[in-house]
Order: C-alpha cells, then sequence, then structure tokens
C-alpha cells in the first residue's frame, strides 16, 4: 500500500498538468515483471544452533590464523595490537540544558551544532596504548581547532564526511601505526573497505605489520 501511494505521488510530479490518477491494485505485480532488480521472495530464517554452528567454526578458524601467525613470525604480546573507531561529539552540546516552558508550549528546537568527530583507537594485547588519531569533518586543518598545538605533529586528518577511508588509513599505516623494521607485529580489525585495499595491504607487508581481520559481524564478540 504504501509502496503504492509513493509510486503515485510519483508519477502525478512527473507532469503537474495532469490529475494523479491512483494505481490498480494490481499495479505491483506488473512493476515487478517490469523491473529486472527485484523479485517476491518469502521470508527465510536460520535456527540458532545453525547459527551457532557456523559462529564456531569462524571463529575457530580465526584463532588458528591468530596462533599460526604468533608462532611463525614469533610476535611478542606487546607487537599484537587491536584497532577499533570510535565516534564523538566536540563543542557545546545542548543535551543537558533545561528549560522553563508553558504546559502547552512548543518544543524547543535544538540548538547542538557539536561536531563528530571519528578516531582510531589502538590497545596491545598487554594493555599497551597507542596514541588516538583524529579525524575532522573538513577539507584542511585549521589552526584554532589545535589551540597551543603544532598541527604538523598532531596525529589527525580530515575528511569530507567525518569517516575514515583508504587514503586516511594508509596514511595512518604508513606514518603512525608503532611498527618496527627488525621485527613483526600483528593488527586486528575489521573488514572495512578501508583496510583491505591492495595499496593498504602492501604498505601493511613492506612495515612488516600482518592483518588479521575478524569474521563479519563477530567484531563485538572477538
Amino acid at each position: 500500500m504504501a509502496a503504492r501511494r509513493l509510486a503515485g505521488k510519483l508519477r502525478s510530479n512527473w507532469d503537474p498538468h495532469v490529475a494523479p490518477k491512483p494505481l490498480s491494485n494490481n499495479w505491483l505485480l506488473g512493476f515487478l515483471r517490469r523491473c529486472k532488480y527485484l523479485k517476491l521472495n518469502k521470508r527465510k530464517t536460520l535456527d540458532m544452533p545453525r547459527v551457532r554452528g557456523n559462529a564456531e567454526h569462524l571463529i575457530s578458524r580465526f584463532f588458528k590464523l591468530y596462533t599460526d601467525y604468533v608462532n611463525t613470525h614469533n610476535i611478542l604480546p606487546d607487537d599484537i595490537w587491536n584497532l577499533d573507531e570510535a565516534g564523538f561529539k566536540i563543542g557545546d552540546s545542548a543535551t543537558n540544558i533545561q528549560y522553563l516552558v508553558p504546559n502547552n508550549g512548543p518544543t524547543i528546537v535544538s540548538d547542538d551544532t557539536s561536531e563528530l568527530v571519528m578516531m582510531l583507537e589502538l590497545i596491545s594485547r598487554t594493555g599497551k596504548v597507542g596514541k588516538p588519531f583524529f579525524i575532522y569533518k573538513g577539507v584542511y586543518q585549521m589552526e584554532n581547532w589545535f589551540s597551543g598545538v603544532i598541527t604538523e605533529n598532531s596525529e589527525c586528518a580530515t575528511s569530507t564526511l567525518c569517516s575514515i577511508n583508504e587514503a586516511i588509513f594508509n596514511e595512518w599505516v604508513s606514518d603512525h601505526f608503532p611498527a618496527f623494521e627488525d621485527k613483526w607485529s600483528l593488527l586486528l580489525m575489521d573488514r572495512h573497505l578501508s583496510h583491505t585495499s591492495d595499496r593498504v595491504m602492501t604498505t601493511l607487508l613492506n612495515r612488516k605489520v600482518i592483518p588479521l581481520y575478524f569474521p563479519s559481524y563477530m567484531a563485538n564478540i572477538l
């Protein structure tokens, strides 16, 4: 019903001089016959034993790879790192401000102008914390973002979407990850597209860093 109303509205907008006509009850079936990208499908469910069995297989495979990498390359616990990404707001937030208003008064529109910042967080197996890497929304770094700080030495980058991308992640691997020339490190992370490109893989291996990716949807568990 909602799809039929939306399609009728879209059709009427194509020619504003033509009065909109309601679509027939069989419109959706005709649309699906003409559309090669969609189809009707019955709902399918997976029983929990099958899900758990698949999870056990993926987790076992993950730890087998983990053990093989550590043993083969003699990777020390200090050099086993887990990478994660987090987002938070900066600036003055209006979240906790309270107002006195009449009982029948309108809702006050939020004036919260806080900007979202992404951060790459790094911690080793022994609890050693790496330097956080900040990703600000923008094209260029502005001096007033870093009062009293030399921006050239700051561990940060800018992105038009305030999110990680391949170029930023490759820069982080090249210039900020604590790797060594005389020994291997292991980096555990999710399978974000920015983490898996050929350029990033080459940079990681050139710096003697082995990437180990969490199975899909299991990063929180592992």
